[in-house]
């Protein structure tokens, strides 16, 4: 688990506490198993309680309930009604709350009780709610505990609540679904193994999800990793359902999500199979690599995908997307038998390139397309049905609404940017722009029109011939964005042009170079002068002679600082100093 998320909470749980001490004089009771004099109230370990129900009847608001490591074996659920802290006082893999299919392990309401550092397992939520924990909010608060092997019809691990850094594993609901939680929030969980037998989500269902690891989950309908909800900066990999393997219908950003498969009805092979990645979901950054569908949209079914990174991904139609909307998102080396990259829906400022198909049209099979980048699919027969507009496609109409059939001029064939002399660069329509940045996140309009594909060119950040010099440089110096040698010398002085970008001096004059200007003493040490330039950081190093290394005196001085006085050394009969510069 998190250590440092763990040390949080603990300062969490601390607030607390001393907060509700203000208002009352709240209590620490004991809980230890193998105590053999429990003794009520149980204000210490010598007189601890053996059950944990029973400190909990005596605890009122902000008193904090520690439980000793040991088997709590449960003949039904520990209920809490006042805002109390019940936490593990050793190890949460030793402390262990076993429902015993007799009940949950908790039932907390919606009080704002903190429950933490347990290991809570064979709970069944009778009332088909929450088999390992019950809450009726998202008041109460679970950390640091691992949740295993409870059933119930709804939230077979948890239902509502809120919890931080908890594995749920091996968890059932039965009914409607939410293997590991259903309801609830989850930070920094993971959610392993979890099942919706009856419904969906295998791991989580109607759920915020906040930087959570979800593998290995199923469902038996919609959402093998996550089914409704909100999902943010989450890893969903290795999960299965009918509709979305890896997450169906709510929204998700900043995510991975990786070889889920979505796997039609074991009974009748034509019903589900869609969405192997994602079904019917709103995504914002994500990367959608090698997921599977059956039937339609291995990467995606449905929904919409804004700066999306859609790779590798299969199925019968749509293997990148089937009817999606798709923004600003590249959309590459998918396969299908129809639509390697895309089948229906539509897609505006968006890069589709090597897919694959292997019966009909492999780029993009009847998609409404504008300011796109369709080229370099394999093609085997048919027409693709799809309108274009402002694009760049080989089957499209060359001259007729804005369309082109030349060769894009990408970077490299694996990197999709623009080169400084792209047919493709502002020759979009601005009428279909949504977004205010590309996929890399750069402003999308550069000059005065958009320009196709996912990727906007400015040359003062692109580099066409990965040199490590940007386009507007060489442009400037050089006449063209390839115009200089890195490594060349193209004014005879010590420095090569490289060095000369990065210092920002003139490669044209032979008197402009990066350099230590003047050294002098003065009163205060010794002053060490060079040209400063905007947009640079420089540092100076020290040594005392030519054989031992160099020591940093001070780094990241930025413009329009010139020079440096080194009062540490004065008194040294001789001293060698290095300038260094770095883009700011």
């Amino acid at each position: 688990m998190n250590a440092k998320l763990s040390t949080d909470i603990q300062k969490f749980i601390i607030s607390f506490v001393v907060i509700a001490t203000i208002h009352s004089e709240a209590a620490v009771r004991y809980v230890d198993i193998n105590n053999t004099a429990p003794t009520a109230p149980y204000i210490g370990w010598p007189i601890a309680a053996t059950n944990i129900q029973d400190a909990v009847d005596l605890s009122s608001n902000g008193d904090t309930i520690l439980v000793a490591e040991g088997l709590y074996a449960l003949k039904t659920d520990i209920t809490v009604t006042n805002n109390i802290n019940i936490l593990g006082a050793g190890n949460p893999e030793l402390t262990i709350i076993d429902g015993g299919h007799n009940g949950r392990g908790f039932h907390l309401g919606a009080t704002f009780s903190v429950i933490g550092g347990f290991t809570i397992r064979n709970g069944i939520g009778f009332s088909d709610e929450g088999g390992g924990i019950y809450c009726n909010s998202r008041s109460p608060v679970v950390y640091n505990c691992l949740i295993q092997g409870n059933v119930s019809g709804d939230g077979g691990g948890m239902k509502e609540g809120t919890a931080f850094n908890c594995l749920f594993m091996n968890n059932t609901a039965f009914t409607w679904g939410g293997g590991g939680i259903s309801g609830g929030i989850a930070y920094d969980c993971s959610f392993i193994e979890n099942e919706a037998a009856g419904a969906d989500g295998g791991g989580l269902r109607l759920s915020d999800a906040f930087g959570c690891t979800v593998v290995s989950n199923t469902a038996r309908r919609l959402g093998g990793g996550m089914c409704g909800g909100t999902a943010s900066n989450c890893t969903f990999s290795g999960n299965y359902a009918m509709y979305g393997g890896g997450i169906a219908s709510g929204t998700a950003d900043d995510c991975e999500v990786r070889k889920n498969r979505e796997l039609p009805s074991p009974g009748d092979p034509y019903f589900g199979g869609e969405g192997g990645g994602i079904y019917e979901v709103d995504a914002v950054n994500l990367l959608l690599e090698d997921n599977y569908a059956y039937w339609y949209g291995g990467g995606m079914y449905g929904g919409s995908a804004l700066s999306c990174n859609i790779t590798s991904n299969g199925s019968d139609e749509g293997g990148g997307a089937f009817a999606a909307t798709i923004h600003n998102s590249l959309v590459v080396r998918n396969v299908a038998d129809h639509g390697g990259g895309m089948s229906g829906g539509s897609a505006v400022n968006s890069t589709i390139y090597n897919n694959g198909g292997w019966i009909t049209v492999d780029g993009a099979r009847q998609v409404a397309a504008t300011n796109c980048i369709i080229q370099g699919n394999d093609f085997f027969s048919g027409p693709s049905g799809s309108s274009y507009f402002h694009c760049c496609a080989p089957d499209a109409e060359h001259g007729v609404d804005g369309n082109i059939t030349n060769a894009p001029e990408f970077v490299s064939s694996s990197d999709y940017r623009l080169v400084f002399n792209s047919p493709c660069i502002d020759a979009g329509n601005n009428s279909e722009v949504v977004w205010t940045s590309d996929l890399e996140g750069n402003p999308r309009i550069v000059n005065a029109m958009v320009d196709m594909g996912a990727y906007e060119y400015n040359p003062e950040l692109s580099d066409s011939d990965s040199d490590g010099i940007t386009d507007d440089w060489e442009l400037m110096y050089f006449s063209c964005a390839t115009g200089c040698a890195a490594a060349g010398y193209a004014d005879a002085d010590p420095c090569n042009n490289l060095a000369e970008y990065v210092a920002g001096t003139d490669p044209t004059n032979m008197l402009s170079y990066f350099r230590i200007t003047k050294a002098d003493a003065c009163q205060e040490g010794f002053v060490v002068n060079w040209d400063a330039v905007s947009n640079r950081l420089y540092g100076i190093d020290w040594r005392a002679d030519l054989i031992n290394d160099f020591q940093s005196l001070e780094q990241d001085i930025s413009y329009p600082q010139n020079k440096y006085t080194d009062t540490v050394h004065v008194a040294s009969e001789q001293s060698f100093y290095s300038l260094n510069v770095k883009h700011k």
